[in-house]
């Protein structure tokens, strides 16, 4: 019997549901085994350790959540064509497009002691670095289930496909931006344009792909509990190259900040809004200090970077 538009959307489902389950075990896991007791957030040396041993976490994770996309594609395929896929090597690119993993994977830290600066709060320092680490978690298992995806479809011949939305799978219902991009046939030679959250799964071309994505944005408006479809039909959309993650989605018209590129704004003027916020903070720290308080590894970052903003406001 010939793949169904319903049965489509059901193993894209599936697969998007199974990658989600990788992704929440794989944050969890890096968090509560090293982030989550560390107390070195001012030590490089600790930081760097840590970041290596959650890249050593990572990586089977991709490789899992890459193979999903993969066997998805093959039974999509082997429901359409009669003919079982073969599974190609699941040689996954480089996370983050060749960038320094363990400086990436740093950057929970680098919230930590931003949070803390501005707010003196251990609570909110910590759970800035969580939110952190997390979204980098997200993010590199999204684009490893994409890249997984287009391996197989291009080992399989596939020239086409399409993209199916999945407003089930977020509370709120699809956003405006993959709405507006599911309207329209990729080539495989493009990479899926992804962005922070997305729910996204691919199907190579077909009548019976069309029909499922007709399906998705039909129901849309009821599985999203009554959003607005008006307004989601009016969003246009960009898509900008991120340094790491390859192709993301942007509102049409949006700048999109590249590396390399001069900071949006004055400079100067956002050196002294944050100096006016740090100030009273390195205060409270140096009278904390003399009262015999160790709080030697922040008061270091704050009168460090308080010196450098000094320096840009003169």
């Amino acid at each position: 019997m010939p793949l169904t538009a319903q049965q489509l959307q059901a193993w894209s489902r599936q697969e998007a549901a199974a990658a989600q389950q990788v992704t929440t075990a794989t944050q969890a896991s890096i968090w509560l085994t090293l982030w989550a007791a560390f107390t070195g957030w001012y030590s490089r040396p600790q930081v760097s350790d840590l970041a290596a041993r959650s890249v050593r976490i990572l990586q089977p994770a991709r490789q899992q959540t890459g193979g999903l996309g993969a066997a998805y594609v093959r039974e999509v395929l082997a429901g359409l064509d009669a003919v079982r896929e073969k599974a190609p090597a699941i040689n996954l690119p480089a996370a983050r497009l060749g960038a320094d993993l363990e400086q990436v994977y740093s950057r929970p830290a680098e919230a930590y002691r931003l949070t803390y600066a501005l707010t003196e709060d251990t609570a909110a320092a910590t759970t800035a670095a969580q939110e952190r680490l997390f979204t980098l978690v997200r993010d590199d298992l999204t684009v490893a289930r994409r890249d997984g995806e287009m391996l197989q479809m291009r080992a399989s011949g596939v020239t086409h496909y399409r993209r199916i939305v999945h407003p089930e799978l977020s509370a709120t219902g699809v956003c405006g931006l993959c709405l507006a991009a599911a309207d329209r046939l990729y080539s495989v030679a493009e990479l899926l344009p992804i962005h922070d959250r997305c729910k996204c799964t691919v199907a190579p071309d077909s009548d019976t792909a069309d029909e499922a994505v007709s399906i998705d944005l039909d129901q849309l408006y009821e599985d999203a509990g009554g959003t607005d479809g008006a307004a989601l039909k009016r969003v246009r959309y960009q898509v900008n190259e991120h340094g790491e993650l390859g192709p993301v989605l942007g509102v049409e018209g949006q700048k999109f900040q590249r590396q390399g590129d001069a900071p949006k704004g004055d400079p100067i003027a956002r050196a002294r809004r944050e100096l006016a916020a740090l100030e009273p903070v390195l205060d409270s720290l140096e009278s904390r200090a003399a009262a015999g308080e160790d709080v030697a590894g922040p008061l270091a970052y704050q009168r460090d970077r308080v010196a450098k903003l000094r320096a840009i406001t003169a």
